[in-house]
């Protein structure tokens, strides 16, 4: 019965984000970029230029309203990075072959400014909540006249988005088949975490985050960087069935033949927003407990955020996977976690 209910939840959901929720994010994100004359491009030194005043700023409340911006956005940052970097490539590459990449970085480009929405919505009608903020789209879009009742929809279906089940069960995976770790004791041992975590606010989460994340980012991109000289003669093909299979499928995925152009560019899409958090409120909601009182300086911030999340993190999960060959192996994705 339960099997049954998740199959069904499955095509629910497969035919939304291939048909309704990636069309409408790519279309917003290229009106939003037409008519800003693509401003992730124009500002993009003066964004840089933003972020990094907010770092070399000393991290102090002096008893303002909110969190302080470099807290919240590697709270932010934090909620990205991760599973969805790793597995979320391995799955989009398995599935949609290595094209998918390509509609991943233009879903990512495109689809900014859709988070840059998100999060200017989010802190400029976000409501005040004890010493800190209550935002996002639960919030902004009771503003919307005669459509108050999305708030709603949209509070039921991000406590079920929220359950995270899929990176709960990834990690459980890689820890049990790589480590073989008994399986009841890392469950329990995350939901001890999770709670103990959830329970401190975004505030512990961002300094916790600050120093886990670019730990996290350092390490593994010096470790890939490693395994990337290794295979680099293999890169000049990588980057070329990057570009010809976008509009081309792939003979063989996963050892299966690929049925339509349309499935490459579902799953690079459908990837970007995941990775990303494009789209879905959850970013909107951490950035709006800010002390930044201007909702374009936090804004901003998004961009660095997909820049570093899809650009970098991402892309380099997708160099190893690729020039390794591990794509065509048939290897669960939860094995593929590092």
């Amino acid at each position: 019965m339960i099997d049954q209910i998740f199959a069904y939840i499955d095509i629910i959901d497969d035919i939304f984000w291939m048909y309704a929720g990636t069309t409408t994010i790519v279309l917003m994100g290229a009106y939003f970029s037409i008519r800003s004359r693509f401003f992730q491009i124009r500002k993009f030194p003066l964004i840089i230029k933003n972020f990094l005043s907010y770092l070399t700023k000393k991290d102090v409340q002096d008893g303002k309203q909110g969190i302080s911006p470099v807290r919240v956005f590697f709270a932010a940052l934090g909620s990205c990075v991760g599973i969805g970097n790793l597995v979320g490539v391995c799955t989009a590459i398995q599935l949609g072959g290595p094209g998918a990449v390509f509609w991943m970085w233009v879903t990512a480009f495109i689809g900014s400014l859709v988070k840059y929405a998100e999060i200017y919505l989010g802190m400029k009608f976000r409501k005040k909540s004890g010493s800190s903020y209550t935002g996002g789209p639960i919030i902004y879009l009771q503003h919307i006249p005669g459509f108050a009742w999305l708030a709603t929809a949209v509070a039921v279906l991000l406590v079920v988005y929220g359950a995270e089940i899929f990176i709960f069960k990834v990690i459980t995976d890689a820890m049990v088949v790589g480590w073989g770790a008994p399986k009841l004791y890392v469950v329990a041992f995350l939901l001890v975490a999770i709670l103990g975590a959830g329970t401190q606010g975004l505030s512990f989460l961002g300094r916790l985050n600050a120093f886990v994340v670019p730990t996290f980012l350092v390490t593994y991109l010096s470790l890939s960087t490693l395994v990337f000289f290794m295979y680099i003669a293999h890169l000049p093909a990588v980057l070329y069935s990057i570009v010809y299979y976008a509009f081309t499928p792939c003979a063989m995925i996963g050892g299966a033949a690929a049925s339509s152009i349309v499935y490459v560019i579902s799953y690079g899409m459908r990837r970007a927003c995941y990775i990303s958090d494009l789209g879905i409120g959850f970013a909107s909601m951490i950035h709006s407990e800010s002390t930044e009182t201007n909702p374009a300086r936090q804004a901003s911030t998004s961009i660095v955020e997909m820049f570093l999340d899809t650009f970098i993190l991402a892309s380099t999960s997708m160099n190893l996977i690729l020039v390794t060959g591990v794509w065509r192996s048939g290897v669960d994705v939860s094995v593929m976690v590092p």
